[in-house]
């Protein structure tokens, strides 16, 4: 169940106009179905080349205009030598909305892991250069992309025990057309965490903040968002395959926007059947 399925405001007028249904909060259940792979060629004892596909659908019966079927693929190599993990990706993915295109992006993505000396502590960072493309009628949306983050990690086990961390995130979007307000610079923490409850229980959680500064102008507004992110789940293996998982969980969002029509809250819950082979 979603809330606020398209992620829209609440509010019934903006400057003076009624806004469409489509245009606020519409709540619904929804169904999703996500299926992949990943193939990993081995090149010698630490680098193997990486390539990979996801597939996604997800269906709204009571907000069907926003109802998603995305593919993202991936190809790209990893260094693991026990101590680091270094991985280099090139990314593309497409959406439908509906039915129809709505997007498209293509992007590098780099990923550092490296074990520090004091036992248990790890350092994270991670690098996206990218461009997001989105359909004729809302091409004023377009951005080319670079994000970065950067933060520890401290886990026992490889994190099958109990798994603490944090990242800084900094970065920005550069409107591709010249008169777009959608370019941005953004900041903004996340920590996650996990914790084993039993040999077939483990407890996850995660939460964010975000502030994003428009560069634009919005009806004539300067915006700024800031975005608060709460998940909380479960993952159970209840059955003798371990590859068979239940995870339930709860999240939630809410962005405050200096510009009425960007608010909203957003709250979800779901209860997921994952069959994963790692």
């Amino acid at each position: 169940y979603d809330s606020n399925a398209n992620g829209a405001t609440d509010v019934d007028q903006f400057l003076n106009f009624n806004l469409s249904e489509q245009s606020k909060a519409q709540s619904s259940s929804y169904i999703d179905l996500s299926y992949g792979g990943d193939y990993h060629a081995p090149l010698n004892p630490w680098y193997q080349t990486v390539m990979g596909v996801g597939v996604q659908h997800r269906r709204f019966p009571s907000a069907d205009f926003v109802d998603l079927d995305r593919v993202r693929a991936n190809i790209g190599f990893k260094f693991d030598d026990d101590y680091r993990q270094f991985t280099a990706l090139l990314v593309g993915g497409y959406s439908q909305l509906d039915g129809d295109f709505n997007n498209n992006d293509v992007g590098i993505e780099l990923a550092l892991k490296s074990r520090l000396r004091k036992p248990h502590w790890s350092f994270l960072s991670n690098l996206r250069i990218g461009r997001v493309e989105y359909d004729s009628p809302i091409s004023v949306q377009d951005v080319n992309q670079a994000i970065a983050s950067l933060g520890y990690e401290w886990s026992e086990n490889r994190g099958q025990y109990r798994r603490l961390g944090a990242v800084i995130i900094l970065g920005g979007e550069s409107a591709l057309e010249n008169n777009s307000p959608y370019g941005r610079v953004l900041a903004g923490l996340r920590t996650f965490g996990s914790r084993q409850l039993s040999p077939k229980l483990w407890l996850l959680g995660q939460a964010g903040l975000q502030f994003s500064d428009y560069e634009g102008r919005f009806f004539g507004n300067q915006r700024q968002d800031f975005l608060t992110q709460i998940y909380g789940g479960l993952a159970w293996r209840p059955f003798d395959d371990a590859r068979w998982s239940v995870q339930p969980h709860l999240a939630f969002y809410n962005n405050h926007s200096d510009i009425d029509l960007f608010t909203y809250d957003r709250t979800e819950v779901a209860v997921s059947l994952v069959w994963s082979s790692e």
